[in-house]
């Protein structure tokens, strides 16, 4: 599940999990957009993504406002360092990325304009 922080515009990543014994749920946020580099930001055609402490991206994924997945890229296609996303099929809008590294899970909001 996914919320938006109100002001500063980025996505966290809430997992739940429910205690057996009590019923009681425990949430486990994940922050990390300030590693992640996601240009150019408005973006046209393509997406180049990049994290900041160099740990391998595994994949990318990319959500509408409404959360549903409109990419989903395991197979990366890397270019000095930073995986290059085919965005020229989406419509023009805001769009959340998160991207899971061997380290740990990043994401961003970004804006697509043709």
């Amino acid at each position: 599940m996914y919320i938006v922080d109100n002001g500063n515009n980025n996505i966290r990543e809430v997992s739940t999990q429910t205690c057996a014994t009590m019923g009681i749920e425990q949430e486990q946020v994940k922050e990390g957009s300030s590693n992640l580099f996601a240009y150019p930001n408005p973006a046209q055609n393509s997406l180049q993504v990049k994290v900041a402490d160099n740990s391998k991206i595994q994949a990318i994924n990319l959500y509408d406002v409404l959360g549903k997945e409109v990419i989903k890229n395991d197979e990366l296609k890397m270019q000095n360092g930073a995986a290059q996303i085919d965005i020229s099929n989406l419509s023009e809008g805001v769009y959340f990325i998160k991207v899971k590294t061997t380290e740990s899970f990043y994401s961003k909001k970004i804006i697509v304009q043709h």
